[in-house]
């Protein structure tokens, strides 16, 4: 089984400390596993090695609206890619995303709120274009809830990656804490209001 780290390359982790580029060929090299303090320091997921692919879902023109509808406040990531013949860094990022890909359903945390895709841009390019996929690789957050889309510009490495996303659903999470706080309090103030009007008119 693996541990509970994640699985970067040397160069990811060079990366990610900032002490290299991060141009997808970068991102790929021989893999080991992260242990101990090696681990993101905002990783506190718990961890299920119990996963099997796939770990990325292939998306089109044709599925794209029943997969997004399936789980509308999810958060989305989507990576486009062109053919591997006609995109060398999409070869050597499409590795890296896989990678990522694992990670998110290892985490149970994470894979309760995000959802990771993929769209080949040649093939569907009315969705490439909707999502301003210009240049490749490129890889979009969408925010089912609101809608709002990002665009990944950090290093194009899977500790980066899970950074990204995570700092997402922690926003998620702090967002419907308040809604929820908000809607106990005024249920305990209608009940407030609701017992003194009963004691009023007895």
């Amino acid at each position: 089984g693996d541990d509970d780290g994640v699985e970067v390359s040397d160069d990811d982790k060079q990366a990610a400390r900032g002490d290299g580029g991060g141009g997808a060929a970068d991102a790929v090299g021989g893999e080991r596993s992260e242990r101990g303090g090696e681990r993101a320091d905002d990783d506190d997921d718990e961890i299920d090695d119990d996963v099997r692919p796939p770990y990325v879902t292939e998306m089109s023109e044709y599925n794209f609206t029943e997969i997004m509808t399936a789980k509308p406040d999810a958060n989305w990531v989507m990576y486009f890619y062109l053919p591997d013949d006609e995109c060398e860094p999409c070869v050597e990022f499409g590795r890296v995303y896989e990678r990522f890909g694992r990670q998110v359903k290892r985490r149970k945390r994470l894979r309760k709120a995000v959802q990771v895709t993929r769209i080949n841009a040649k093939a569907n390019p009315e969705l490439a274009r909707t999502f301003h996929a210009r240049n490749f690789p490129t890889v979009e957050h969408k925010h089912g809830a609101s809608g709002l889309v990002h665009t990944y510009q950090n290093d194009r490495n899977v500790v980066e990656l899970l950074r990204w996303v995570r700092d997402f659903v922690r926003r998620d999470e702090h967002h419907k804490k308040l809604v929820a706080e908000h809607l106990a309090r005024r249920k305990k103030l209608a009940a407030e209001r609701k017992a003194a009007a009963a004691a009023g008119a007895a």
